[in-house]
């Protein structure tokens, strides 16, 4: 079953790379693969977060930290 899902997704991932190009958008989109093109977002995001929640954004930032290191090990996992 797995290797049927596997062909299916390199079948419908190579249509997609064939047929849904875009001069207009594809060196757009170029730019947010960079890692170094999100960093204003984070600022801005922890920013927020210590503006709105004060000395309760490291319980926040804490438990967003654990959530997503978590949700990571588990993907992983299964994947």
């Amino acid at each position: 079953m797995f290797d049927s899902l596997n062909q299916i997704d390199h079948f419908v991932f190579s249509w997609i790379q064939r047929n849904w190009r875009s001069e207009l958008w594809d060196p757009i989109l170029v730019a947010f693969r960079d890692k170094h093109s999100w960093l204003p977002l984070y600022i801005f995001l922890l920013s927020f977060l210590f503006f709105s929640f004060g000395k309760k954004a490291w319980i926040v930032l804490a438990f967003s930290l654990l959530l997503i290191s978590l949700t990571d090990q588990i993907n992983s996992s299964v994947v």
